[in-house]
């Protein structure tokens, strides 16, 4: 996997395989955490719920060109979910 955007809280990573998933969010944190993408053209703004030292994969079906872009310039809204 090739890291693409990391931060304190998250790091995110994309696959570059054959598989099932195109990337992962890491959750660094020993806390859960609610990851927030802003809306655009072709994926509307969705939340996931990552819990402490966990990770979320994107599914290959939910790739879009503008949610690969928001994932690589972490344009995403991390906040602590409780």
């Amino acid at each position: 996997m090739e890291k693409i955007f990391e931060n304190e809280l998250i790091i995110v990573s994309k696959t570059d395989c054959d598989c099932d998933f195109i990337a992962v969010i890491e959750n660094k944190t020993n806390k859960d955490i609610l990851i927030t993408f802003p809306e655009t053209d072709d994926f509307f703004g969705e939340e996931f719920l990552i819990f402490a030292n966990c990770y979320y994969e994107i599914l290959a079906i939910e790739e879009t060109p503008n949610l690969m872009q928001a994932l690589e310039q972490g344009d995403l809204f991390v906040n602590w979910a409780n």
